[in-house]
């Protein structure tokens, strides 16, 4: 074989292979940008812009938290700068997903439990289930809960009595008191089992 054939050819191979490489390196990321194109794509957060004023930490806490509610991503939240603000977005995505477990991820006592009790009062009102809302810790919410599932306007005093413990007590309580309101008589408001109703009914009418 001539040596500017064997050359010629040398060139050629070194061509082909160079060509091929190129090509691979090409087509690899394609292939896995197609793998990953089968998954479900979660929204990337934007990394926080360097020694941020106040003003910058509100706007970008405010946008990771838009990002955190369309996407219905609670990792999100964890990119949160100031810490009430990252707590703030935990417990509006927690009310906005109803799931209880959002609240977990609060650092503030106080406000894990006013989630959870918040969460409960939408399933509870979602359900019409009174029972969970025996379930939430504060006193006032609870009674809140109920209220918000009672059709007051259609419940009688012996209606009322069908209901158990607490729950009973205040629909019994709310009845009455409206009862006593209306016909202007203190004799009502004597029957009303919950003392802070009872004051309250005879001071208005006592008012009057």
């Amino acid at each position: 074989m001539k040596p500017q054939l064997k050359i010629f050819i040398i060139i050629i191979v070194i061509a082909i292979l160079t060509i091929g490489a190129v090509v691979f390196v090409q087509l690899k990321p394609v292939k896995l940008i197609n793998k990953e194109g089968m998954k479900k794509q979660e929204q990337i957060v934007p990394a926080p812009p360097e020694n941020m004023i106040p003003e910058q930490v509100i706007e970008y806490d405010n946008q990771v938290y838009q990002i955190a509610k369309d996407n219905k991503q609670v990792s999100a939240c964890g990119y949160v700068v100031d810490e009430k603000s990252k707590d703030t977005c935990y417990y509006l995505l927690a009310q906005e997903l109803s799931d209880k477990k959002v609240c977990g991820n609060i650092s503030s006592a106080e406000e894990k439990s006013a989630c959870f009790d918040t969460v409960i009062i939408g399933q509870a009102r979602q359900q019409k289930n009174l029972d969970l809302c025996q379930t939430i810790s504060d006193e006032t919410k609870k009674d809140g809960c109920a209220l918000g599932i009672l059709d007051l306007e259609h419940y009688t005093a012996d209606k009322c009595n069908e209901l158990d413990g607490r729950v009973k007590e205040l629909c019994i309580s709310q009845v009455l008191f409206a009862e006593a309101v209306g016909k202007n008589d203190t004799a009502l408001c004597g029957q009303i089992p919950l003392e802070d109703y009872k004051a309250e009914c005879q001071g208005m009418i006592g008012a009057k």
